[in-house]
């Protein structure tokens, strides 16, 4: 199970990328997601990372790079095998912590994972 906070800012990323008709929702939708996490803002501004900065570059990653669907199209939005595979990992890893519920951090370790992702490329840049 995820954390309710962690569930409703996944959820307002895959709500966004349906509004915006976007055809998938991506590693990088899921980082900017947990930007808006306390823990995971806490442990990014601890190593000197500019959330906004960071934000940012996502958005222009996500709008440059995200297919996107034509208007004559009802657009449903699908989870990337990255997105799946990281939410897969945080719920082993929780369960190998014996924890209750996955945290943002699950997720956020989970996300280097996925070594071929712009987050995770991004995330090095910034000595993360």
């Amino acid at each position: 199970m995820i954390e309710q906070g962690l569930q409703q800012e996944i959820n307002l990323v895959m709500t966004e990328a349906r509004n915006r008709r976007l055809e998938f929702v991506t590693v990088e939708h899921l980082l900017l997601a947990l930007l808006n996490m306390d823990e995971v803002v806490s442990f990014l501004r601890g190593k000197r990372i500019n959330i906004d900065e960071l934000r940012d570059e996502l958005e222009q990653y996500i709008d440059s790079h995200t297919p996107v669907f034509p208007e004559d199209v009802d657009p449903d939005i699908v989870p990337s095998i990255g997105f799946q595979r990281i939410l897969q990992r945080s719920v082993y890893q929780a369960h190998s912590a014996q924890k209750e519920s996955v945290d943002a951090m699950n997720v956020f370790a989970s996300i280097f994972s996925e070594k071929e992702s712009h987050a995770v490329s991004m995330l090095k840049l910034n000595n993360i």
